[in-house]
C-alpha cells in the first residue's frame, strides 16, 4: 500500500456545536506539541500514565513522523501550516535577517510569504480559531479568532479581534501575577520555587533556580498554562478549522533532559538532589499535555477526527549534532531528533501503525479535510492511507493550481520592543541564539533572497528539499533542488550533502526497520560523495 501522507491537523468535529454550520464538513483540529517524543510517551503510557495519549493509540492511528528538513522549529510549524518547504514560505531560522550578519530580532509572521491553513480557510468561508501557534505575531485577521504566540504576556496585536479574550477576568488573574504563579509552577519542580532564589547566594537552590529562569522555563509553564485556559474558553465557539499548540515539551527537554532520561548520562550521571529538583520536569510536560488533550476530547466526545503532531523527536543533546555543531551542548543536556509523533483518532481515522508520514503532506490533507480545493504547488500529496476508504467517497478531493487568489491580510503594526527582547532571551536560554548575536527590534528582513541567506540555512533548507523527494523515491526532483544549489550557492554544496548523509544515517536509527525505503538517498548520497 502507498503510504502518503497526513500529519497533524485533520478533521475535527464539532457536531453539536455546528461548526459554521456545514454538518457535513467536520471542523479541523491540530495539537501541536513541540517536541513530543515517542520514549518519554511510551515510558509514560507504559507506567500507568497519559490516559489520553494511551486511549488514542490503542484505539486509533499512531505513528512516527519524519522531519525531512532542519528541525528548527519556526520553520517546521509554518511548513505544518503553509505545505510548503522554507524556500517558499520564508520563515528559514529562529531569528533575522537569515544572512546571519548584524542584530537580529526573532521571527514574526509577517515574514510568511505565502497562505497558511487559517488563509485559505477564510477565502473559503470557513471559520477558524488558531490558539498560541508558532510564528503568528502579530495576530493576522482572519474569518474566526487568532491567538498570537504572544498573547500570553499580552503583547500588543497579539488577538484578533482584539477582545477574543478576556484577559482581565478572573480566569487569567493568577496568570499574569508572578506573585500568585507558585502553584502553577510546582508540579514541575521539586522545591517551592521562587524566581528570587537565583539572586540570592544564601539559597540552597540558587543554582536550580538559575536554571529554571535563565532558560525561560518558568515563563513557558505560565504561558502554555494561558494557551489551555484560552482553548478550553475558545472551544465554544463554533469553528471549521481549530488549532492549539503547546510548547513546554520542548523547552523542557532542551534544558532537563539528563534528569529524565539519566541512563543516556551514566559517563556523567545527575546527583540525587538534582534528581530531585528536576526528575518530574519532562515527565509533568507531558502530563500537562496529556490533560490539555482530554479536555479537547471530551468537549467533543468522540464525535470528531482528532490529530496530535510534533516537529521533531529529543535524545541526549551530544549524539542530536554533526561536530561543527555541537556548541549548543554546552547549554542543553536535550536536543532534536528527526522524527517526532503522529496520533489521530476519531469516526473517519482508520487504526492502526501509520508508516512513513512526513510534515510535507499535512497541508494538503488538510485542505482535503475542510472541502477546499488543494493547491498544486504543494509538494506534499494528500494522505489516503489515514483515513477509512468511506470518507472520500462523500468528500471527493478539489484541486486548484495555486492559491495567489488567497488573500495574507497582515496588518501594519508596530512591534513591542520589549516583547521581542524577551523572546530574544528565551531563544539564547535554549541555545538557539549565541551570546554574542545584537539584538535590534528594527531589524528588517528587506527584500526576500533565499539565496542569501547563510551557507548553514542555505543547505540546511536545500537538504530538506532534496531529502523529501529522495524519501519519495523521486530522484528527478531531488536533482533537480540540488542542481539549483549549485547554480546559486556553490559554497553551500558539500554542507548540503554532509546533512543529507546525515539525516539519512539519523533516521535509519530512529525509525522501525523497513518502514521506510532508503534506497534513493543511500543512491543519492554514494553519488555526489566525492563531489
Amino acid at each position: 500500500m502507498k503510504h502518503l501522507i497526513v500529519l497533524a491537523l485533520v478533521a475535527l468535529t464539532l457536531s453539536a456545536c455546528g461548526g459554521s454550520g456545514q454538518d457535513s464538513e467536520p471542523p479541523t483540529v491540530l495539537v501541536g506539541v513541540d517536541g513530543g517524543e515517542w520514549q518519554v510517551i511510551d515510558q509514560m503510557i507504559a507506567d500507568g500514565e497519559l490516559p489520553n495519549f494511551a486511549k488514542i493509540k490503542n484505539e486509533g492511528a499512531w505513528g512516527h513522523l519524519i522531519n525531512n528538513g532542519m528541525e528548527v522549529s519556526p520553520v517546521v510549524w509554518t511548513t505544518f501550516a503553509t505545505g510548503h518547504f522554507a524556500r517558499q514560505h520564508g520563515v528559514l531560522d529562529h531569528v533575522f535577517p537569515f544572512d546571519g550578519e548584524g542584530a537580529r530580532r526573532p521571527v514574526t509572521s509577517e515574514l510568511r510569504r505565502v497562505p497558511a491553513l487559517w488563509n485559505v480557510a477564510t477565502h473559503y468561508g470557513l471559520r477558524s480559531i488558531v490558539v498560541g501557534y508558532f510564528v503568528t505575531h502579530p495576530a493576522e485577521p482572519i474569518d474566526g479568532v487568532m491567538v498570537s504566540s504572544q498573547a500570553p504576556i499580552l503583547a500588543p496585536d497579539s488577538l484578533y479581534p482584539e477582545d477574543a479574550l478576556d484577559v482581565q477576568s478572573h480566569y487569567y488573574s493568577d496568570l499574569l501575577n508572578p506573585a500568585l504563579n507558585n502553584h502553577i509552577w510546582a508540579p514541575y519542580f521539586g522545591w517551592d520555587y521562587d524566581r528570587a532564589q537565583a539572586d540570592d547566594p544564601e539559597s540552597p537552590y540558587q543554582v536550580a533556580a538559575a536554571t529554571v529562569r535563565e532558560r525561560a522555563l518558568d515563563a513557558r509553564v505560565v504561558r502554555d498554562e494561558f494557551l489551555r485556559r484560552a482553548v478550553a474558553e475558545l472551544s465554544e465557539q463554533p469553528s471549521d478549522l481549530f488549532i492549539a499548540y503547546y510548547r513546554i515539551p520542548d523547552f523542557m527537554s532542551h534544558s532537563l533532559w539528563r534528569y529524565y532520561d539519566t541512563e543516556a548520562f551514566a559517563d556523567n550521571p545527575p546527583s540525587e538532589e538534582e534528581l530531585e529538583w528536576f526528575g518530574e520536569s519532562v515527565p509533568q510536560s507531558y502530563r500537562f499535555v496529556d490533560q490539555a488533550l482530554g479536555e479537547l476530547m471530551e468537549f467533543w466526545d468522540g464525535k470528531a477526527n482528532i490529530v496530535i503532531v510534533s516537529d521533531h523527536g529529543f535524545g541526549r543533546a551530544a549524539d542530536a549534532k554533526m561536530e561543527d555543531e555541537n556548541a549548543r551542548v554546552k547549554y542543553l543536556s536535550g536536543d532534536h531528533r528527526a522524527n517526532g509523533i503522529v496520533l489521530a483518532t476519531g469516526p473517519d481515522i482508520q487504526p492502526g501503525e501509520i508508516e512513513g508520514l512526513t510534515i510535507m503532506e499535512i497541508a494538503p490533507t488538510i485542505a482535503a479535510m475542510m472541502g477546499v480545493p488543494v493547491s498544486g504547488e504543494l509538494p506534499g500529496e494528500v494522505a489516503y492511507d489515514l483515513f477509512k476508504p468511506e470518507f472520500f467517497d462523500n468528500n471527493p478531493i478539489k484541486s486548484v493550481a495555486d492559491y495567489s487568489q488567497v488573500e495574507i491580510p497582515l496588518r501594519n503594526v508596530v512591534l513591542d520592543q520589549q516583547v521581542q527582547e524577551e523572546e530574544m532571551d528565551a531563544l539564547r536560554g535554549l541555545g538557539y541564539v549565541g551570546e554574542g548575536v545584537e539584538f535590534d527590534v528594527s531589524s528588517a528582513a528587506g527584500e526576500y533572497n533565499f539565496w542569501g541567506a547563510s551557507e548553514r540555512l542555505v543547505a540546511g533548507h536545500i537538504a530538506s528539499e532534496v531529502m523529501y523527494y529522495l524519501l519519495k523515491g523521486d530522484t528527478e526532483s531531488a536533482e533537480f533542488a540540488y542542481g539549483l544549489l549549485e547554480e546559486n550557492r556553490p559554497d553551500a554544496v558539500r554542507r548540503t550533502w554532509a546533512y543529507v548523509w546525515h539525516k539519512t544515517d539519523m533516521l535509519k536509527q530512529r525509525l522501525p526497520e523497513g518502514s521506510v525505503d532508503f534506497t534513493a538517498a543511500d543512491a543519492f548520497v554514494e553519488k555526489h560523495r566525492d563531489r
